[in-house]
């Protein structure tokens, strides 16, 4: 059933509606109206399973799933049939993929041709199709139309010096072929790993760099789309996994003017790929400036609403914390919130998105963003609800409780609800513990330790300071930029939240009747400390 809704959406959304077109003219009878009735009822969402097909045509027939198959399994082969109809002169089809889908289409007449021994046919087509093919650089339709060619006219022995020809150009596709699909499994191979761990190996950069050296070779011999496209995403990926963000910025860049002057090569899809680089990399070269130009030149690229519209939405909110413009990451949450398209994303970015939300709350509070006011989605955040929601350790699989933990208890401090943060001390030791002992995770290690001495140097300002030394010059020693911790996970540099953190704490000293608390649920407080005159010494 989910191959069936996905062919039939595509086909709708390419306006071909009528199952006429699928094959289906001058057909009568119950077989015709079912298959089409079939896909009305996908297509307008009253057919979700094959319980629902069986039941409504067969009822109460034994056999009714078997038939429901055997109905399904027609329809798939009409709507594949369609696809051959759908028209290629839409906005949405660049003239790459015009090139590409008409000379796969063509190439399929072109292998009936053959099959029925029309030679001549056969040739005038392939000979067109192959000319599309070499323009537009589509090294493995090329190399198997030559390799046909050159077969037709060897065996009617016309015309030797194109048999000659088609030879050459054969084996000189065929080497192209290769070195594009090295290119592409280098990539994939180098991008799964970078996925898989951010932590920097010494041998996953000694692989990038290798696979660079035979990719730059490539590059200078070669130009089609997929060799470009993923021959620069190696380039940059090299750069990446050595956390050299600036010469990722300019291999994007450079691959950027490549794409851009040559019409074979500029599609959306890749322009969109290297200016999302630039963003990312901005974002932990805190370049606001450049940043946002990359995000704005991204959000013009991408159709609004769909998902990688989000996500470069993500990355410009992220722009905008970290490099202090929190005014920006409320405009910018405030448009993807505001849009229709936020409701139908999956439950796992819809959760990102309210940890934002959480943080631009927050930033609200302690006036550091000025709310727009009235009943929108930023101001109907309900901080009690949030606060009380206690995230689920053992599920957290993508880091986000981490985020969720430290706005919890900014929140909290802000609110002079200590005794809420004495009450979680022990969750959350036990959560460092677990889940942020790894080297990508270290970062985190370091802040949730530092939130865990405020309650020790019982909220004094002075105390936390100097009880949290030690952990700001780990933080120093490993800054964000070179960190393998998701940028989602940390949404506002540790630094910078730790500046928010000291401004809520009190300068003076805690009562009593707080340091006892502390004491009765097993956190330690400072001790008194002597001087050298043997007085109690104090943080004030």
């Amino acid at each position: 059933m989910e191959e069936l809704q996905e062919l039939i959406g595509f086909i709708s959304r390419n306006k071909i509606k009528q199952l006429e077109w699928i094959g289906s003219q001058g057909r009568k009878g119950k077989g015709a109206s079912q298959i089409q009735e079939l896909y009305n009822g996908i297509s307008d969402g009253r057919f979700q399973t094959e319980e629902e097909v069986a039941d409504h045509f067969f009822g109460g027939n034994p056999r009714k799933v078997q038939y429901a198959r055997r109905l399904m399994q027609k329809l798939r082969t009409r709507l594949h049939n369609t696809l051959f109809f759908i028209d290629l002169n839409q906005p949405r089809f660049n003239d790459i993929l015009q090139a590409y889908y008409q000379s796969h289409k063509d190439y399929a007449v072109f292998k009936i041709l053959l099959g029925q021994n029309l030679t001549a046919s056969s040739i005038s087509l392939g000979e067109d199709i192959l000319q599309r093919s070499l323009k537009y650089g589509f090294p493995y339709l090329t190399m198997e139309l030559a390799r046909n060619l050159m077969s037709q006219y060897r065996v009617s022995k016309i015309e030797k010096n194109k048999t000659q020809y088609y030879q050459r150009l054969m084996f000189e596709q065929f080497e192209l072929y290769q070195a594009e699909i090295k290119t592409e499994a280098y990539f994939e191979e180098l991008a799964v790993h970078f996925a898989q761990s951010r932590s920097s190996k010494p041998e996953m950069a000694k692989l990038a760099i290798q696979y660079s050296r035979e990719v730059e070779d490539y590059l200078k011999r070669f130009r089609t789309y997929r060799l470009v496209l993923n021959g620069y995403r190696v380039l940059a990926m090299r750069y990446q996994i050595e956390n050299d963000y600036e010469n990722t910025i300019a291999i994007s860049r450079k691959a950027l003017s490549v794409i851009e002057k040559d019409p074979t090569l500029n599609t959306n899809t890749a322009l969109v790929i290297f200016h999302f680089n630039i963003l990312q990399s901005c974002i932990l070269l805190r370049r606001f400036e450049e940043g946002e130009q990359a995000a704005q030149r991204c959000l013009a690229l991408v159709p609004e609403g769909n998902t990688n519209w989000f996500f470069v939405l993500e990355l410009h909110l992220m722009l905008a914390f970290h490099t202090n413009k929190f005014q920006k990451a409320y405009e910018v949450l405030r448009v993807a919130l505001g849009h229709p398209g936020h409701k139908k994303l999956s439950e796992a970015i819809r959760e990102q998105w309210t940890v934002y939300k959480a943080y631009v709350q927050y930033f609200i509070s302690i006036g550091k963003i000025r709310s727009a006011g009235g009943k929108e989605q930023v101001q109907s955040f309900r901080i009690g609800k949030f606060l009380n929601e206690v995230p689920t350790f053992s599920k957290d699989k993508r880091g986000v409780n981490v985020s969720i933990i430290i706005i919890q208890t900014l929140f909290l401090l802000h609110k002079r609800e200590f005794g809420q943060i004495i009450d979680r001390v022990e969750a959350l030791n036990m959560y460092r513990h677990r889940y942020l002992r790894r080297d990508d995770m270290f970062r985190s290690n370091c802040f949730i330790q530092m939130l865990l001495q405020v309650p020790a140097a019982n909220f004094n300002r002075i105390a936390t300071v100097r009880r949290t030394q030690k952990f700001m010059d780990q933080l120093k020693e490993v800054p964000i930029e070179t960190a393998r911790q998701g940028g989602e996970i940390e949404v506002i540099p540790y630094e910078t939240l730790w500046r928010f953190v000291l401004q809520s704490l009190e300068l003076k000293p805690k009562t009593k009747r707080v340091e006892w608390a502390n004491r009765k649920r097993g956190v330690l407080s400072d001790r008194p400390r002597r001087n050298e005159d043997g007085k109690q010494d104090t943080d004030e």
